[in-house]
């Protein structure tokens, strides 16, 4: 099995758990009768990730860039998604990604979105001149921005 097959695979059987796990936190007593709030933003599919800016940048290899990768979340009305969680996948060029890394293990960086909808990340370029590419998902959601950076020596 290749390791994008394992993270599609990875990605596939996480979020079924995921919505499992956060509606159980979810439910909360009142008098005595469980009760679930309202999710509906939640619900798998229903936010959109779109890519905002950052793409197509060039910087020293082993160095952070210039600007960081900025993507927005939306629900399917079109408002932005406080809290929405973006994850970040290096996969080609190396590199490394500041937010926390998901473990174990290590295959995806998570970053949350602000009150905006706003995610961002910022890549330190792979030790190598060249392609770095990493793409970006929203947890429960549709849509991915694949961002390309290039390293060059100096």
């Amino acid at each position: 099995m290749t390791q994008s097959s394992r993270r599609q695979t990875l990605w596939r059987s996480f979020w079924p758990i995921a919505l499992l796990s956060a509606a159980a936190l979810a439910l909360a007593c009142d008098g005595g009768t469980p009760t679930a709030p309202y999710i509906d933003p939640w619900i798998p599919g229903q936010l959109r990730l779109s890519m905002v800016s950052g793409n197509n940048q060039v910087g020293t290899t082993g160095q952070p860039l210039a600007a960081p990768f900025v993507v927005r979340v939306v629900d399917k009305y079109g408002g932005p998604v406080s809290g929405a969680v973006i994850l970040w996948d290096i996969v080609e060029g190396g590199g490394d990604l500041p937010a926390v890394p998901k473990e174990p293990p290590k295959i995806f960086y998570e970053t949350k979105t602000d009150a905006r909808g706003i995610g961002s990340v910022v890549l330190t370029l792979g030790p190598r001149p060249g392609r770095n590419r990493v793409v970006s998902r929203v947890m429960f959601g549709s849509g991915s921005a694949t961002f390309v950076a290039s390293g060059r020596a100096d």
